[in-house]
């Protein structure tokens, strides 16, 4: 099976090309999370889920957490994309327990968020292209509160691990749905500073 459809690998947000992080070879599957404040991205052109990949990574590596790196293996967006986090064989640090043994993908919503048919299916093919040989993980799909007592990731998403959602077959090329149109506009773009006046 091929890459995902839209993949953004680190390069594309300005990362090193490699996680920092220690490495693993996670074999158990792929543990679904979420944030826990809606981020209202469906509704919102893609740069909105760009800016929100890396102010994550932000939070996770500044004085909060203290991490080497962004928490999750992957991010799934409401339009549909993959977005590399610490990717293929890094140690996560995500599901206590199973940081080592499980990639994890966060779909990028709060509670009351779309969780978006294009986002599932993206998450369909992350897991699709996970089993290949090069990694060939389980394709057991687990929630973030299968591991230890919270609430994410969300009712509604936890709902879709259990009735098996996730691992159904995804769907490819020309079949793939169609991101959901953004009802807010692109915020316009900084305006450049004045040069300071002088005078003589």
């Amino acid at each position: 099976m091929p890459e995902p459809d839209k993949i953004q690998w680190r390069s594309a947000f300005g990362w090193s090309k490699s996680s920092p992080t220690g490495r693993a070879d996670p074999k158990k599957g792929l543990v679904i999370h979420y944030d826990s404040s809606d981020q209202n991205l469906a509704n919102k052109p893609h740069d909105a889920c760009v800016a929100y990949w890396k102010r994550t990574r932000g939070f996770h590596t500044g004085p909060s957490r203290g991490w080497a790196d962004i928490g999750y293996s992957w991010g799934s967006c409401a339009h549909g994309y993959v977005m590399e986090g610490r990717g293929l064989f890094r140690t996560q640090a995500a599901p206590p327990g199973g940081n080592s043994t499980y990639y994890s993908v966060t779909l990028m919503t709060g509670p009351k968020d779309e969780v978006t048919d294009a986002q599932i299916n993206a998450v369909r093919q992350l897991r699709e292209w996970l089993m290949e040989p090069t990694s060939s993980t389980s394709g057991t799909v687990k929630g973030h509160r299968d591991f230890i007592s919270t609430s994410c990731p969300g009712d509604k998403a936890y709902r879709m691990v259990r009735d098996g959602t996730f691992t159904k077959p995804a769907r490819w090329g020309p079949e793939t749905p169609s991101p959901p149109k953004p009802t807010q506009p692109s915020p316009p773009p900084a305006s450049k500073p004045k040069p300071p006046t002088t005078t003589a």
